[in-house]
């Protein structure tokens, strides 16, 4: 009797453990278990940051060591890959501002509830029958992380998002040049705000996003492509009630359903330029009767567009990077966790470079944010940062760098300015 293709993947996992010793690898080649490479990384460093509370006015200085350990798994063969990775990070503060506001805290209290351990992310990743006509992949990725909140003498001053996404794809190619791949998506998103007090609920909201998805690919030249997506999907809310300000009023959260379709090219068009342009509309629509259920998308802000372009100044030299330049533009919208939908209009601008040993970077990107719904503001984000790195020796890696974030917004006291400094030392076997 024949062998059946879909027992190969287990067979690459298990099989290579079965029959083979382990091979330790030279740092940097990572280590090697039969078909299966495992690769652990440890990051140390420390940061410190001009305004760790994200105020608006008397911002607080802080600085911390950070310590983060990751591990990756990876076996890939001729029509399978299976691809397992998780990461743990803990940011630990020696130091916070002595500006007092209001009600004073001990700084033993202001260090401790600054203290994070729970960061971190956890993905897998298969996919099957790469060669064949049909084939299929799975996709799932758990990511927990804080963002300190202008809330100085809170006992936890995060707000706090966990999310899961989870993706499956059913592949088909026809021929060599096109591929139909119908996917299946959901996500779960968990919402926390900062805790006043020991003991309280941090609880905000709690939000399912799931749907449908098709994804058109035909490549007219060998590495560049005709694409088309279109998706929908449904954004079902816990509450879709949240307390105003802890006063009495209300804000409402609809469910909501939204349409989009985008098509466009995606492709390298020389040896030097890569692009990617994408054009669609999308349509949001919201539940209900209320007031805020009336405020989906409309005009422009249904407008999709993505704009990409890439150009390699030098090449990479085997596991050295090259030189390179990117700018990007993207206008979408997306649900909001406090009001209807957010609507962004994005630019970047980046350079990636090696001169010797030394790898320079700099980054500027800039955000419109019009936040639709019961509460609506406008927000401007601007981010610029700088960075020098160099590999020390196979198996280690020093950076240094910085960057400034400022938020600008028609609502005051969401408003900041942050310069953030840091020196990280990462190691990968």
């Amino acid at each position: 009797m024949g062998t059946c293709q879909g027992c190969r993947l287990a067979w690459l996992l298990g099989g290579a453990l079965a029959t083979s010793s382990v091979a330790w690898g030279a740092p940097g080649d990572h280590i090697r278990v039969g078909a299966i490479e495992l690769s652990p990384t440890l990051d140390l460093g420390s940061e410190y940051r001009t305004n760790v509370y994200r105020s608006e006015q008397d911002p607080v200085p802080a600085a911390n060591v950070n310590f983060a350990a990751g591990l990756g798994m990876a076996a890939n063969g001729e029509d399978h890959r299976f691809e397992a990775r998780g990461r743990w990070e803990i940011q630990k503060f020696f130091f916070v501002g002595t500006q007092q506001v209001g009600v004073p805290r001990p700084s033993g209290q202001r260090i401790g509830s600054l203290d994070r351990f729970d960061n971190g992310s956890a993905s897998l990743a298969m996919e099957s029958f790469k060669r064949n006509r049909v084939g299929f992949s799975i996709r799932d990725a758990l990511t927990q992380r804080n963002t300190t909140a202008d809330a100085e003498y809170a006992d936890l001053p995060y707000t706090s998002h966990l999310r899961n996404d989870f993706a499956f794809d059913l592949r088909f190619s026809p021929s060599s040049a096109l591929s139909i791949t119908p996917n299946g998506t959901w996500s779960y998103d968990d919402f926390r705000i900062p805790r006043l007090e020991a003991g309280g609920d941090r609880s905000l909201n709690q939000r399912h996003i799931y749907g449908p998805s098709l994804d058109l690919e035909w490549r007219f030249l060998p590495r560049t492509a005709v694409v088309l997506d279109a998706d929908v999907t449904w954004q079902n809310w816990a509450e879709n009630a949240l307390d105003s300000n802890g006063d009495d009023e209300e804000i409402e959260l609809p469910n909501s359903t939204f349409y989009k379709v985008r098509g466009g090219l995606d492709g390298q068009f020389t040896r030097r330029l890569f692009a990617q342009v994408l054009l669609g509309y999308g349509i949001g629509v919201y539940d209900g009767t209320s007031q805020a259920a009336s405020l989906g998308t409309s005009g422009l802000d249904g407008l999709l567009f993505k704009f990409s372009l890439r150009y390699d100044l030098t090449q990479a030299v085997g596991d050295r990077p090259g030189s390179r330049l990117r700018a990007g533009y993207t206008k979408d919208f997306n649900d909001s966790f406090f009001s209807n939908y957010l609507a962004l209009n994005a630019f970047n601008l980046e350079y990636t470079g090696r001169m010797g040993r030394f790898e320079p970077s700099a980054r500027y990107s800039i955000r419109f944010e019009k936040y639709n719904g019961e509460l609506a503001r406008n927000d401007v984000l601007n981010r610029f940062q700088l960075g020098l790195a160099t590999p020390l020796g196979t198996w280690a890696r020093l950076s240094v760098g910085g960057w400034w974030q400022q938020r600008a917004s028609s609502v005051e006291n969401v408003e900041y300015d942050d310069f953030h400094f840091q020196v990280l030392t990462s190691f990968a076997y």
